[in-house]
């Protein structure tokens, strides 16, 4: 599977050029285009085959968070600096209240997005350990069509863990997601248009 870098997606949309919210839709396009949820069914983990193209899903995936975090750190950077200038350059009264607000607002979204980054992470070093986990141990595992039955309780139990460990995760990002009413890129466009 080819992976489309987002070097080579700003190098045709220069950072100035390219939102937060179009990094965004790029990112949950090619995520979405990994079918993740094949991940957690039993039927396509039975499968060496899968599993073994699973890896290099999980490697494209991998990258593609890489990416997506060195944009979005290079964005709150620009697109900070950029606020903090237009500030102060303001002679607006309230101005000391604005640059605490805004700083507490890039705080805030900042820790959301890096557990966002971190619960993706997580997925996927738990879903590399189910398979390893399935890879390393067919003696001690077999599909009975539709549930892994095993031989070893502690295997089980970390086989478990490992999918628990996904659903979490997942659970936060779904979230994440959802509760999301504006970014952070439409937030500062709106504070920057405002001061000036």
């Amino acid at each position: 599977m080819e992976a489309v870098a987002f070097e080579q997606v700003l190098s045709s949309n220069t950072a100035d050029n390219m939102t937060l919210s179009e990094a965004q839709a790029y990112f949950s396009s090619q995520q979405n285009a990994l079918n993740l949820h094949e991940f957690i069914e039993p039927s396509y983990l039975s499968s060496k085959e899968f599993r073994k193209q699973g890896v290099e899903r999980l490697d494209h995936l991998s990258l593609l968070l890489s990416q997506y975090k060195r944009f979005y750190c290079q964005y709150v950077l620009n697109s900070g600096s950029d606020f903090l200038n237009t500030l102060v350059n303001n002679k607006q009264k309230g101005l000391s209240q604005s640059i605490h607000s805004g700083v507490s607002k890039i705080e805030k979204k900042a820790i959301e997005q890096a557990m966002f980054f971190n619960a993706r992470a997580s997925w996927i070093a738990n879903t590399r350990l189910l398979i390893s986990i399935l890879d390393d141990n067919e003696h001690c595992i077999q599909f009975d069509g539709e549930v892994f039955v095993f031989t070893d309780d502690n295997l089980k139990t970390h086989f478990d863990d490992c999918i628990l460990a996904m659903e979490v995760a997942a659970d936060f990002e779904h979230l994440f997601l959802n509760s999301r009413k504006s970014t952070l890129g439409s937030w500062f466009e709106s504070v920057v248009a405002r001061f000036k």
